[in-house]
């Protein structure tokens, strides 16, 4: 929990020693947690489960019991070779993925429901 405040001539003043406490219990709090998640993706792996942490799509979206992953871009921003491989799995596991450049498509809003029901998902 963040140290309390007080309003100072209209300024919100911070002491400085419960801040350093507070933040030097987050930055432990954050390593242990990360060091917990290395550890658990070390122990999966020597047990053959697959683990992936990065190359999600952006947003993962539940319709109708389905799941659908949405990756979505802009200007001129491609999918990494990362994001690419997640995308190949995904698929090939019978799951939709849809990636949507939000500037090439001028109704993207009507192109996902369009998608969507080409997918029998709407």
């Amino acid at each position: 929990m963040m140290p309390k405040s007080k309003l100072e001539n209209g300024q919100i003043s911070l002491k400085t020693k419960n801040l350093k406490k507070y933040w030097k219990k987050a930055k432990r709090s954050h390593k242990r947690g990360v060091e917990l998640e290395k550890q658990a993706i070390k122990f999966l792996k020597t047990n053959n489960i697959l683990t992936i942490k990065n190359g999600w799509p952006d947003l993962l979206l539940e319709i109708n019991g389905s799941l659908v992953f949405l990756e979505i871009k802009t200007g001129v921003g491609e999918s990494s070779h990362t994001q690419r491989k997640m995308h190949k799995l995904l698929r090939k596991h019978g799951l939709t993925v849809i990636v949507l450049n939000l500037d090439s498509v001028p109704d993207w809003k009507k192109y996902i429901l369009k998608v969507l029901n080409h997918k029998g998902l709407s």
